[in-house]
């Protein structure tokens, strides 16, 4: 199946207008070097473009998804999935450069974001949100969540707060974890120290 995508997005008034061929989701906008990072349902992988829809090429193939470009542009974080099905809690993290090439496996976890000086990525692993140094070294556990399941973290501009969503403990069908769907998500914010 074939569609169209279009999404607008302003930055400091300026729009811009981008047509993505092909099942593109979960784009985000460029760093320093003007350029979109998608993730491609149809072919797969990480994808960039300009933001004038022009020069698609991969950066990734597999089942990678959530792209976000580094603070100063020279590197994407993103989530990696084994398989369609995915094992709860078996996503892994990734970075590559812009050009595709020095990909790199961080650890496990889904839900990369990173820090504001880019040093740092915000990730969830098991229900509870982690910190770990770019470089993959100097993991730590963020939020102590037991009888919850915290997802999607992402830091303030700033840097002195990670906002997340935090639901009740996840529902579990035919052995996947879906968490929210009983109950609605609270969003949270925290410090990154954790306290």
């Amino acid at each position: 199946m074939r569609f169209t995508v279009i999404l607008s997005a302003v930055v400091i008034g300026i729009s811009a207008l981008v047509i993505l061929h092909g099942g593109g989701s979960e784009a985000a906008w460029p760093g320093e070097n003007g350029r979109i990072v998608y993730s491609d349902e149809v072919n797969g992988g990480i994808w960039i473009m300009d933001a004038d829809g022009s020069s698609r090429q991969p950066l990734t193939t597999g089942i990678d998804s959530y792209p976000t470009w580094s603070p100063d542009g020279s590197n994407i974080v993103f989530e990696r999935r084994p398989n369609l099905l995915g094992v709860p809690f078996s996503s892994s993290i990734w970075t590559v450069n812009p050009d595709g090439t020095g990909a790199t496996e961080v650890g496990l976890g889904s839900g990369p974001s990173w820090s504001p000086d880019g040093t740092r990525i915000v990730y969830s692993l098991g229900g509870v949100i982690r910190e770990i140094n770019a470089d993959g070294t100097g993991d730590l556990q963020i939020t102590q969540s037991a009888g919850f399941f915290d997802t999607a973290p992402v830091y303030r501009p700033g840097g002195s707060v990670i906002a997340f969503l935090r639901s009740p403990d996840p529902v579990v069908l035919g052995g996947l974890g879906v968490a929210g769907v009983l109950d609605p998500a609270d969003i949270w914010v925290m410090s990154p120290d954790g306290l």
